[in-house]
């Protein structure tokens, strides 16, 4: 029994440290080495003539059912884990930035697999002593191709499983808000992008971008960078001001007058924060021919009036955002974008609808014949 005992200590010594038996094998004599090898080998030509015993079902049954708590709980949390923190990104770098909902779960999946890492080792000891459960099976055959299917299959329907049970968080997302969140950025976008260029582009210190809200009633914006409420929306009733008067007239309202400033009274002060000097508004049209917005500029930048010129510039410029802002209200409404055969189509559309109105209101300025409008 002490022999029998010494054996199985060194052969559990050999597998922790290997080096441990050329220190034995130099402790022993060369007799008791040569009979070693002889009952070693032996011992090793009776094995393999021996036929490995199949394993017996309740032994496959455990080698299936033993693992698979162990790999639910892995499915769970990397899941789990990775809708979560997808969603997260999706909420903050994908609103932000514009980065896809995919590229939103690849980074999701990152932080889900790193977290694996972390624990993995923690929940597999945990498990292991909570549910593991030693099937008896020698080495020879736990290379046997049936116990390798059982083990395989075990391990893949506990992560099944487990993967299922971590999709749990998409019953509580919003992602019609997510995407909502997502289109009004690029709306915000829009707006920047307009009192940008058209700013730069007309020479004025300010240009802002109206939206005509006709179920409400009412014109809205966003503030502009400079002023305390900067990116809030700003609503006004359609009838106020210079920009109403545009809206609900159809006509491009070119005035440095401070009378009739005050008189129309001012909807871009609360937009801007600026006091306005001279103003220029022009509507913008829709595909249909109905007034969807206006677009308006403040205060030129060498304080001189503007000029009939400047009228036929922004004129155009509304034309072609005219396009992009149907595209954006489609876009927010969750319809499908314009062909670039539409697109092309509705920018011409645009434009000439664009050119007949101010054509109409320098008609009604010119004292000789009306000009010809085009059909």
């Amino acid at each position: 029994a002490a022999e029998d005992g010494a054996l199985r200590r060194l052969a559990a010594l050999a597998e922790s440290d290997p080096g441990a038996v050329s220190r034995v094998q130099r402790s022993l004599s060369a007799r008791t080495l040569a009979a070693l090898e002889r009952a070693v080998g032996s011992e090793a030509v009776a094995a393999a003539r021996t036929e490995i015993p199949t394993p017996t079902r309740r032994q496959l049954m455990l080698v299936t059912l033993a693992p698979m708590p162990l790999f639910i709980a892995f499915g769970f949390i990397d899941n789990a884990v990775m809708i979560l923190a997808g969603e997260t990104f999706d909420k903050t770098l994908g609103v932000t930035f514009g980065i896809s909902t995919m590229a939103a779960a690849a980074l999701g999946n990152l932080v889900s697999d790193v977290l694996g890492l972390g624990v993995g080792g923690i929940v597999e000891e945990w498990f292991e002593r909570a549910f593991g459960k030693d099937p008896g099976l020698t080495r020879a055959q736990e290379g046997l191709s049936v116990v390798r299917r059982a083990r395989f299959a075990g391990n893949a329907v506990g992560v099944s499983i487990g993967c299922l049970i971590g999709m749990f968080p998409l019953l509580f997302m919003d992602f019609d808000s997510i995407a909502r969140r997502k289109r009004l950025s690029r709306m915000d976008e829009l707006f920047a992008t307009v009192m940008d260029f058209v700013s730069d582009a007309m020479e004025v210190e300010t240009a802002i971008l109206y939206v005509v809200d006709k179920k409400a009633g009412e014109l809205w914006t966003k503030a502009a960078a400079g002023n305390s409420s900067q990116g809030q929306m700003v609503r006004f009733p359609l009838s106020q001001g210079v920009v109403g008067h545009c809206a609900t007239s159809g006509d491009v309202v070119n005035t440095s007058d401070p009378e009739a400033l005050q008189r129309f009274g001012s909807n871009s002060n609360a937009v801007t924060g600026q006091q306005q000097r001279n103003v220029l508004c022009t509507p913008v049209f829709g595909r249909n021919g109905e007034i969807i917005g206006v677009l308006q500029i403040c205060n030129r930048s060498n304080n001189e009036e503007f000029r009939v010129k400047d009228e036929v510039a922004l004129t155009a410029m509304s034309s072609h955002i005219s396009c992009a802002l149907e595209s954006a209200f489609a876009e927010l409404n969750g319809e499908e974008g314009m062909t670039n055969k539409e697109q092309l189509l509705r920018a011409l559309s645009a434009s000439v609808e664009h050119h007949n109105h101010h054509l109409r209101y320098l008609t009604s300025r010119a004292d000789g014949a009306p000009i010809e409008l085009i059909d």
